[in-house]
């Protein structure tokens, strides 16, 4: 799957897919509770942006709102170069910002 670098995508469902190729951005939904992405391999490749959350909103802020990204056990289609199992900024953008915890 790839996320074209002229696009914006909000994740505000659940998402499995195979491979994920991050070109564009892929803005994860601050707002909507238990969202999950299920990957075998995500990369973000140059001009590409994986934002979580923000300064304002950051993940956590909001009840039951989580990031959580589950790379399987396998994918079927491996990536030409890391295989599969990984999660990797090549050249581009990963933003995540989390709720300070109490101290």
């Amino acid at each position: 799957c790839i996320c074209p670098p002229d696009e914006r995508w909000l994740l505000s469902a659940n998402m499995t897919v195979d491979g994920l190729k991050i070109r564009g951005m892929l803005k994860w939904d601050e707002e909507v509770p238990g969202v999950f992405l299920r990957v075998g391999w995500l990369l973000v490749e140059e001009g590409g942006v994986l934002q979580i959350g923000s300064s304002r909103s950051p993940i956590g802020k909001h009840p039951g709102v989580k990031a959580t990204i589950d790379i399987k056990r396998q994918a079927i289609n491996r990536h030409p170069i890391w295989g599969d199992r990984f999660l990797n900024g090549d050249g581009g953008t990963i933003k995540m910002f989390g709720k300070p915890l109490d101290r």
